[in-house]
Order: structure tokens, then sequence, then C-alpha cells
């Protein structure tokens, strides 16, 4: 089973879909995010959307969308610019140009249509569904390595303690 569990294709539901210029492309939903395949190929992912960068997914008559947080790093070069005046120098090239990189965040909407508003319906909550099992899962495994590390800080407490009581029997025998 745990071979087939690491299969890319595992879990995966996919959904038939088009986007506004009226190409078709698979949407896949599973555990940990969205991914659009090709129409021909739901091998490899053309994008893909994990929760943690989804702000909302929304659905209304046919359309169904999704808002991503995305973040953009932009590469720039200046050839007269101060060194004190730039913050984030990454690499000066051979013609002593000083190249500069840009992290900007934005929110990216994706739209696509499907055939009736029962299956954008349906599709927004299987979409839900999937993400509360998410994140129930990963509530799980902090808790339980909260509680192994409260465990291991326990039986160290108490082995602590152990070994002082058994230093004070010393020194009390030993008088």
């Amino acid at each position: 089973m745990k071979i087939v569990e690491r299969q890319l294709m595992y879990g995966v539901h996919y959904y038939y879909l088009k986007d506004k210029c009226g190409i078709p492309w698979w949407l896949g939903i599973s555990f940990d995010g969205l991914r659009l395949y090709d129409h021909n190929d739901r091998r490899v992912p053309r994008k893909v959307f994990k929760w943690k960068q989804l702000e909302n997914l929304y659905y209304r008559d046919r359309k169904f969308s999704i808002e991503v947080y995305e973040q953009q790093q932009q590469l720039s070069s200046n050839n007269n610019i101060n060194n004190n005046n730039i913050s984030n120098v990454n690499i000066k090239n051979s013609n002593n140009n000083i190249n500069t990189t840009t992290t900007t965040a934005h929110i990216n909407i994706h739209t696509w249509f499907l055939p009736s508003q029962i299956h954008a319906k349906y599709l927004w909550s299987l979409c839900v569904e999937q993400h509360q099992f998410y994140l129930d899962f990963h509530s799980v495994n902090v808790s339980k390595s909260l509680s192994l590390s409260l465990s291991l800080s326990l039986s160290l407490c108490v082995c602590v303690c152990d070994c002082e009581c058994v230093r004070m029997l010393m020194v009390l025998c030993s008088i």
C-alpha cells in the first residue's frame, strides 16, 4: 500500500473544465492541493496550487474560481547605482552591473467554467472537504509532535529527578 500511496496520481480526483478562452483542462484535487493538467496529459501537472497558497475558493453559476497567493522575484540590473543605496545585492557581473532581487506578493485569480452550476458546486464542495482533511491531518501531526516533545521532556524531567533522588540517598547513606 505504501508504494501505491507514493504514486503521483494517488488520491487525485480529476474534473474536466474549460478556461475563459474555451481551452479544455483537467483539474486534479488531492490531499495537498489543486493541480492543473493539460487536456491530453494527466500525468504531469502544468500548475500546482498548494492548499497553503490558496486564499479563497468560490463558484457562481458555472464559474469556479480560486484566489492564489503568489510571490514573484524580479531581477533588475542597474549600471550607475551607489552600493550604499542597495539593500539586496546578489551578483556583480563582469560588466560591473549590479543585479538586485525584489520579492513582491500578490493574489492571482484563476477562473474556469464547468458544464453546469451543479458541477461547479460539487467541485467547490469537494475542494472544501479536501482542504478540511488537509487541515485536520496537519493539526493531528502538530498535536502528535507536541505530545511527543512533551512526553520526552517529562521523561527527561523524571530521569533528572530520579538522579537527584539517588544523589540525595547516597549523601544521606554516607552520613
